[in-house]
């Protein structure tokens, strides 16, 4: 069963992924996304001035904190205060003003400040809800595996935010909404770009140090942690691999004994979506050709592990370089935001962070190290973490397979470069270039003509009677 059905009165088909519209508030079809007739939410595209729109979305944020103002706080200020022996605490006045969320709103979560009277401060984050947010039980999941993450992490020398208390939404929850009660950080985000070479030396310097230190604890499978006081290893926690069943139970991938396993069931799950008209629905036709040449190639680059051998690290799954928290002097005082954070095999877990890459020349094709890699293998081997520094040296074909099966394949300009890095790095083209990606998408088409998933796509295709955009025929 699709993750989502259409909220237009009466359709039960499949909702497209990602295509949720903020501003009605509804998950839309493929078949209702293209009628004018059945969808008149303001876009920008018909709306003749930039700034009605603006100030319709700028009054939804103003609506969000109008409704974080309606929680019930005063159950979540009793709770904080008796976990601290009764100390007094209050949510400052504009705590959940439109002005103060803005500069304290992550993607996921908006950031409360719980003051004690004694001048102590902790954050609660609580989970933001709208049309784009996944099904409560995903959520759900992720805010109990970051709770449990943040728990695994503290027992070992790598710093982040203490949890003090975790409480998903639905019953028992009176606040109204999923929180994390943690440790409040002092410092800020880490500006990588604005660095000097000293500068960068120093982050990296600790940065090694925190490496070395996630590779004394290898966990058994690859997956999320589960649940908070274990270190049970489950499946992955995130709308991309999720699915429901016939019942309407959600279905996750995982847990895994090799990232060939996870990465295929993850392809695997995206054809799905595609047959099932959740994903890609105005292109359906190259993303899956994609899909499937990336489960041809996958064997041949991803480390085969037998299971049970715990060789599998704690990886932060969103590393751009703000989840580093350093005071003035550079020193790391905490790593923060470990939403999604899951196991990883040694080569996949200890490969440079996304900061590191030099950004052009990786979405340009070009396979070389960037300047900033370079100097955290300097680092590593200073910290004589060698084992490490060639993850990160042989890092850049993991890096390619995984912007691969993640970006957005209909953004071609942006994704061919990618297809064509990976090809180069397994030895497939030498002279293999963006240019080469009209070629390669009709060499594709031909090479799994008498596929059974490409041919159940184009056999759908002609019966709707949609446009075969992207293929020999376009």
């Amino acid at each position: 069963m699709p993750l989502y059905t259409c909220d237009y009165s009466g359709c039960k088909r499949p909702a497209v992924r990602g295509r949720a519209f903020v501003l009605c508030n509804r998950h839309i079809c493929a078949t209702h996304l293209e009628s004018e007739e059945h969808h008149k939410c303001p876009l920008a595209a018909v709306i003749p001035s930039r700034h009605r729109l603006f100030r319709r979305i700028t009054s939804i944020g103003r609506k969000k904190a109008r409704e974080l103002r309606g929680k019930r706080w005063q159950p979540l200020q009793a709770r904080a205060s008796a976990l601290r022996g009764g100390i007094a605490c209050v949510i400052p006045a504009d705590a959940c003003s439109a002005e103060v969320l803005q500069n304290r709103m992550g993607g996921q979560n908006y950031h409360i400040e719980v003051s004690f009277t004694d001048g102590i401060s902790w954050l609660c984050r609580v989970q933001r809800q709208n049309a784009e947010s996944p099904p409560l039980e995903i959520p759900n999941r992720v805010l109990l595996s970051e709770a449990a993450t943040l728990q695994f992490l503290s027992t070992t020398s790598v710093s982040v935010p203490k949890v003090y208390d975790v409480l998903p939404q639905g019953p028992g929850n009176e606040v109204g909404a999923g929180y994390m009660l943690v440790e409040k950080i002092d410092g800020h985000p880490l500006d990588w770009y604005s660095l000097d070479d000293a500068g960068k030396r120093k982050v990296l310097k600790q940065f090694a140090t925190i490496q070395a230190e996630l590779a004394k604890h290898p966990l058994p499978a690859i997956g999320c942690l589960k649940q908070p006081g274990s270190v049970q290893i489950g499946p992955l926690v995130h709308e991309r691999t999720a699915t429901k069943s016939e019942s309407g139970e959600l279905i996750l991938l995982g847990p895994f004994k090799s990232a060939l396993d996870m990465y295929t069931a993850f392809a695997k799950r995206q054809i799905e979506n595609i047959l099932n008209e959740e994903l890609y629905v105005d292109n359906p036709t190259t993303p899956l050709l994609v899909y499937r040449y990336l489960l041809d190639i996958m064997p041949a680059i991803l480390p085969k592990r037998p299971g049970g051998n715990g060789e599998f690290y704690v990886k932060h799954m969103d590393d751009k370089g703000d989840h580093i928290f350093v005071d003035e002097s550079l020193n790391i005082v905490s790593i923060i935001d470990w939403e999604w954070a899951q196991t990883m095999p040694k080569e996949l877990a200890f490969c440079a962070p996304l900061f590191l890459l030099g950004v052009g020349e990786f979405y340009g094709g070009n396979n070389n190290l960037s300047p900033d890699e370079a100097l955290l293998i300097s680092a590593l081997e200073t910290s004589r973490s060698e084992d490490l520094a060639i993850c990160v040296r042989n890092g850049r074909i993991y890096h390619r397979l995984v912007f691969c099966l993640e970006e957005n394949v209909e953004n071609e300009e942006t994704y061919a470069p990618l297809v064509c890095g990976l090809r180069k790095m397994i030895g497939l083209s030498e002279h293999d270039n963006p240019s080469d990606w009209a070629a390669w998408k009709k060499k594709a088409e031909l090479t799994y003509a008498h596929d059974r998933d490409f041919r159940a796509l184009q056999r759908h295709l002609e019966k709707s009677g949609r446009r075969r955009t992207g293929t020999i025929d376009s």
